[in-house]
């Protein structure tokens, strides 16, 4: 059972009645039908009140997620009609209600048939910016592209505005220890999902980067697992933050980009996440890197051989060389 007191992250803020009838739930190994029952009439309630705008914290391709309270929020499938039957615990073997995962917030706690209940990762902060662009403009980018039309001037001039006014300014100016915090849950989750024989191996969705989330000075992610067939690695990470939308480039963006390129390799290096580096061809393109990415991987792979003390400032040097 995953328990929302076994988790290392903790919260004050607003709770509902239904969050806490919903957290004596969760203690309960044996929940009586009656205690389902008066639950699914709480959440019931919740939703008619916060299935709104006002309340809607997120919106993916398939999904809208919204707020219940500072401790959880609620997700439901956007095209169809959604129903709310008793809850059903999510159980989860291998990792145990996620111990140790700093950044992680995406586990799905609890079921009430199509309505997903998680951890509310923003708690009760007020402000976040999600990586990337916002949903409804990368759908709209995406999509002209894909039907071979050519985005208009208006559409580019959004995505610029956010992309170097918002994006970029918050997540480079995070600081290090938020990239080493995710990182170390990339590696985490690596080493849990390998210890298991499957054809599939368990892994962040590192294709949307509103999954990522700048909460303070820390970095959450907040979608269920994904699956594919090899380990993560430091390209899925940079795949996330540096994603080319075609915004227009100035001096300051490029210099933004390359503080959050450099943050992620340290952290990639301080926790033995530099394989992949051979596939980070476009992103150092992207960043201003004209470095061959053969030599560029050769020379991260000698430094990572290094005694450990000595592998940061090593890799400092290199980056501010090239």
């Amino acid at each position: 059972m995953i328990n929302s007191y076994q988790n290392n992250i903790n919260f004050s803020g607003y709770k509902t009645n239904f969050s806490k009838q919903f957290e004596e739930f969760l203690r309960c190994d044996n929940p009586s039908r009656e205690q389902k029952e008066v639950l699914k009439q709480e959440l019931a309630n919740v939703i008619s009140k916060r299935s709104n705008d006002k309340h809607k914290l997120g919106e993916g391709k398939f999904h809208n997620t919204y707020k219940i309270d500072d401790y959880y929020v609620f997700r439901v499938d956007k095209d169809e009609k959604p129903y709310i039957d008793t809850p059903i615990k999510r159980k989860h073997v291998k990792y145990d209600g996620f111990k140790g995962f700093k950044s992680y917030f995406g586990y799905i706690v609890a079921r009430f048939g199509d309505f997903e209940i998680f951890k509310n990762a923003l708690g009760s902060s007020k402000k976040s910016v999600n990586a990337g662009i916002p949903f409804d403009l990368s759908s709209r980018y995406y999509n002209m592209l894909e039907n071979g039309i050519l985005p208009d001037r208006k559409l580019m001039k959004n995505i610029t505005k956010y992309y170097n006014e918002t994006y970029l300014p918050t997540f480079s100016k995070l600081p290090q220890r938020a990239y080493d915090n995710l990182v170390k849950d990339f590696v985490s989750l690596n080493k849990s999902a390998t210890k298991e024989s499957f054809d599939l191996i368990d892994s962040y969705d590192c294709n949307n980067p509103n999954n990522f989330v700048q909460v303070g000075k820390s970095i959450r992610i907040v979608d269920d697992l994904s699956t594919k067939f090899s380990e993560s690695n430091i390209s899925d990470v940079t795949h996330v933050f540096l994603r080319n939308y075609g915004a227009k480039e100035t001096s300051q963006s490029k210099k933004m980009k390359r503080e959050i390129f450099n943050k992620c390799m340290i952290a990639a290096m301080k926790h033995d996440f530099t394989k992949g580096s051979i596939r980070l061809e476009k992103t150092l393109q992207f960043v201003g890197i004209k470095e061959p990415i053969e030599d560029f991987a050769q020379n991260i792979n000698d430094i990572s051989m290094l005694p450990k003390r000595k592998r940061v400032p090593m890799l400092k040097e290199y980056l501010n060389s090239i």
